[in-house]
């Protein structure tokens, strides 16, 4: 099951008792259930796109120039998943990870929500969440309270890079740290450690999303699935259409959509740029297709590629 579904299924409240036995709702998955039901695109990417997103992240932080015009998020809202790795020595398995992104109308600048899984494998939502402008920096001289990026083999890269993001922290959390005698910094840069590394995992899957790729054609709806998930009384999984998208491919473009360009229901085309007559500007996403003949609501992308292939198309 992906992670959606089970942000999407979410419905409890999150409780935590301070130090003097009062209890506090604090941000919680279920908050977040509609936006995660209703995006048009949801990616979920592999082994391989993540391992490169995060060498882009640490090793190779100066090709992601932010100023670039393929930093634009493609859609108004969008999600993206990945599998985290585990700590055998701290005997932490492998846990599905994610975060729900909305944009600008231009793209350029929004807000992004990271989601894990707890120890027993349910969703949680991140502490801290992200303000970004990828014109314009908004954290000041010292991104993210001075803290280090000593994961990073260029340091100041890494630096002018999360100067473009800002994180804050929910208002009822704020109250909760209040009555435990407020928030100490180690427990602040604890925070920021598990939230930070998905602001630079978006930047750099938005640079590989706009090489070249190839698009599968599309998997129906998991009708099936969901008729027989109801009938042992267990919910239903997001319905959509599952398109394959492979990075580094050859002959298809850029706009991602060409397992569903033939097809005659309305369905989300993701933002793209567009180069022509010698020329370069930003096509906004928009729907394409005929809402009488049906409506593709939203579609899961699995994104996969070669990553040596990647990386020399990167070079």
């Amino acid at each position: 099951m992906y992670l959606y579904d089970l942000v999407a299924q979410s419905g409890d409240e999150s409780l935590v008792e301070d130090r003097r036995g009062r209890i506090h709702r604090v941000p919680c998955p279920a908050e977040r259930a509609r936006e995660v039901r209703d995006c048009p695109t949801r990616y979920v990417l592999d082994a391989a796109v993540r391992d490169l997103c995060l060498e882009l992240l640490c090793l190779r932080t100066e090709v992601i120039r932010l100023e670039d015009a393929c930093y634009r998020l493609p859609h108004g809202r969008m999600w993206i998943e990945w599998i985290a790795r585990g700590d055998p020595l701290a005997g932490t398995p492998p846990q599905r990870a994610g975060m729900l992104v909305t944009a600008s109308d231009d793209g350029r600048s929004g807000t992004m929500q990271g989601f894990s899984q707890d120890g027993a494998g349910e969703p949680w939502a991140l502490q801290l969440f992200f303000e970004f402008d990828f014109d314009r920096p908004i954290a000041g001289n010292a991104p993210l309270l001075g803290m280090g990026f000593d994961d990073a083999r260029d340091a100041a890269a890494a630096e002018r890079l999360f100067r473009h993001a800002v994180p804050r922290i929910d208002h009822r959390w704020l109250a909760y740290f209040r009555t435990e005698g407020g928030l100490p910094r180690a427990g602040l840069e604890q925070m920021l450690r598990a939230a930070a590394p998905d602001f630079g995992l978006l930047c750099a899957f938005l640079l590989l999303l706009s090489l070249d790729c190839t698009a599968a054609e599309p998997r129906q709806g998991i009708d099936r699935i969901n008729r027989a998930r109801l009938r042992s009384g267990k919910p239903a999984l997001l319905d959509h259409v599952e398109l394959r998208l492979n990075l580094g491919g050859h002959g298809a473009g850029s706009s991602g959509g060409a397992g569903l360009r033939g097809a005659p229901r309305l369905h989300a085309v993701r933002g793209h740029v567009v180069r022509r007559a010698g020329k370069t500007f930003w096509r906004t996403h928009h729907l394409r297709g005929d809402a009488a003949k049906g409506v593709v609501a939203s579609r899961t992308v699995r994104v996969t590629g070669d990553r040596e292939m990647l990386a020399r198309e990167l070079a």
